[in-house]
């Protein structure tokens, strides 16, 4: 009997040294994830104004603020039937698809005084000031969607929203470009029927500034 509770207990000893070697083997798993966040992000990359002869233009792209990118465009010395041509660029430069929210026009959005010897255009006079041409959006497959405006400058907004509003634009992704929209030589001028016998002097030496922005929003 003394030996059966010897060799009992030698036998739960040899156990016991069994698990602690046993644990002396194992050892952690450990698992780690890096995650990165998409960018959403797009910038007008080029701004160009030209005008008719006697005409001055310029364009100017704006610093993002949040997720608005704008550009100025400033015109003087109209006259019935000439203006200028202008060309901008916006291009998805972030890392997720971006969609264009909607776009407003703002005029002379910092409230200006017009060059001395020039008169800013008032707002009731806008739709006098005839907007056409295109807006282009460039596909990552190299394909293009031409989209027409033919408004003036009072429907600008409204006719940018119809052509540009839901407009999504793919990031660049290995060799596949980035998705961009073009304003491609868009005409601004003054109508040609401006002016009358009544009032010869319509509009002469008018000067506007116009501000347009692009809000962008997260696609679905």
């Amino acid at each position: 009997m003394k030996k059966a509770k010897v060799l009992t207990a030698a036998l739960v000893a040899g156990l016991l040294t069994m698990g602690a070697g046993y644990a002396a083997w194992t050892d952690n798993l450990n698992i780690t994830n890096v995650i990165q966040t998409g960018e959403l992000a797009a910038t007008f990359t080029s701004a160009s104004a030209s005008g008719d002869a006697y005409v001055t233009a310029n364009a100017s792209a704006i610093a993002p603020t949040g997720r608005t990118n704008s550009i100025n465009f400033t015109i003087q010395n109209l006259y019935p039937g000439a203006g200028a041509t202008l060309n901008a660029s916006f291009k998805n430069d972030g890392t997720i698809p971006a969609k264009i929210g909607s776009v407003a026009v703002t005029y002379n959005p910092l409230n200006e005084t017009a060059p001395n010897g020039y008169t800013a255009i008032s707002q009731t006079d806008y739709s006098k000031i005839k907007v056409s041409g295109n807006v282009t959006v460039y596909k990552a497959d190299r394909t293009k969607v031409v989209k027409s405006v033919d408004t003036s400058l009072a429907g600008l907004q409204t006719a940018l929203n119809i052509q540009l509003s839901g407009v999504q634009l793919e990031p660049a992704q290995g060799s596949t470009p980035a998705e961009y929209v073009s304003f491609e030589n868009l005409k601004v001028s003054l109508d040609s029927a401006t002016g009358t016998a009544q009032k010869p002097n319509e509009l002469e030496k008018s000067w506007v500034k116009f501000k347009v922005d692009f809000n962008l929003v997260q696609h679905n």
